[in-house]
C-alpha cells in the first residue's frame, strides 16, 4: 500500500467513483449515487490510486470559510491502510494554503446503532475531528447528523 499515489479529481473519474460508491452500499444508497453525479461538478476532490486504478476519493467544498467534507469512500478491500488519512490530509494542504484551518464533515450519529457508521465515526474521531454538534433531521435514513470538526 505504500504506492498509493494522491491525485486530483478529473471528469473521467467520476464513473469509477460512483461504481467505489456503489460497492459501499452499507453507506451510500441510490440517492447518494444520484447526488453524487451533480456534486462532482461544483466539489474539488482527489482520487487515491494503486497503479491505475482508483481505490478511493475524497471531495470537499468551502462554505463560511470552513472547509466540508463532501463525500469520501474508499474500496472495501484497501480499507484499514491509512488512505482515507492521506485523502483528508491532502485537502488539509490545500486549506491551509487559503488560509483556512477549520475542516468538517457531518455523518449518521451515534443515536441510530449501525455498525458500518460505528467504523466512520471511530475513522473520524482517529483523524483528530471532535464532536461540533447534532441536529434532528425528517430523514428517516438519517433522523439525526452529526457534525464533527478539525482545526489544524
Amino acid at each position: 500500500m505504500n504506492n498509493i499515489k494522491i491525485e486530483p479529481i478529473k471528469k473521467q473519474h467520476h464513473t469509477e467513483i460512483r461504481r467505489i460508491m456503489k460497492s459501499l452500499d452499507k453507506w451510500f444508497d441510490e440517492n447518494t449515487l444520484n447526488s453524487i453525479v451533480i456534486d462532482l461538478k461544483y466539489h474539488k476532490g482527489y482520487t487515491a490510486k494503486d497503479k491505475d486504478n482508483i481505490v478511493g476519493f475524497i471531495t470537499y467544498f468551502v462554505y463560511e470559510g470552513i472547509g466540508n467534507i463532501g463525500w469520501i469512500g474508499v474500496k472495501q478491500d484497501y480499507q484499514n491502510n491509512k488512505i482515507g488519512r492521506k485523502l483528508i490530509e491532502r485537502i488539509e494542504n490545500d486549506l491551509k494554503k487559503d488560509g483556512i484551518n477549520i475542516l468538517q464533515v457531518y455523518t449518521l450519529s451515534d443515536s441510530v446503532e449501525y455498525e458500518p457508521y460505528e467504523k466512520t465515526r471511530k475513522f473520524y474521531y482517529n483523524n483528530g475531528f471532535k464532536e461540533y454538534r447534532r441536529v434532528k433531521t425528517n430523514n428517516p435514513s438519517c433522523p439525526e447528523e452529526l457534525y464533527l470538526r478539525k482545526q489544524f
